[in-house]
């Protein structure tokens, strides 16, 4: 059976009326990462330094006090398992239509890559290497603004596992 095209445009734009938006939050976040990495060629090893800036937005008339819940990820070298390498939170109180930068303490991931020491013996590769990130801003319970980098970090976010700890050097 076919339908008038008017019938099929009239059931298409009834169809769009029902659906629902999401509550827009006044709060967002902007993130900017710096970091260096270290070089030691004897030791064959590598040392990452990151931190975040994060500047939190508040677009409201009322002032907002805020949790921004950070997470570095990275992988332990010879494995593809993503594990958390550092992670933590900070507060911030944004006065109304302004903005807060939480800046998050270093964090330091070394890895050593596969060698023969001076002894001629093979040492193994070790360590970890950092992947990405994950902040989350929260009021209450509630996230109302998110940053991955990179965006496959979400999937992340409550399934990945602490790193051992003498796998991870801050």
């Amino acid at each position: 059976m076919k339908l008038p095209a008017t019938l099929l445009i009239l059931s298409a734009v009834v169809g769009l009326s029902c659906v629902s938006y999401a509550e827009t939050s006044p709060v967002s976040i902007q993130v900017e990462k710096a970091g260096k990495l270290e070089s030691k060629e004897k030791e064959k090893s590598k040392t990452e330094r990151r931190t975040l800036k994060i500047t939190v937005m508040n677009t409201s008339k009322a002032e907002v006090t805020v949790k921004v819940k950070y997470t570095w990820f990275g992988h332990a070298i010879g494995s593809h398992d993503v594990v958390i390498v550092d992670q933590g939170d900070r507060d911030a109180t944004v006065k109304p239509s302004g903005s807060e930068i939480v800046e998050t303490p270093a964090t330091s991931v070394t890895s050593i890559e596969a060698h023969y020491g001076p002894d001629k013996k093979k040492v193994d590769a070790s360590g970890n290497k950092i992947l990405g990130y994950a902040v989350q801003a929260f009021i209450g319970d509630k996230m109302v603004a998110e940053n991955y980098e990179p965006e496959s970090m979400k999937d992340q976010v409550g399934k990945a596992v602490v790193a051992k700890k003498e796998e991870v050097k801050k």
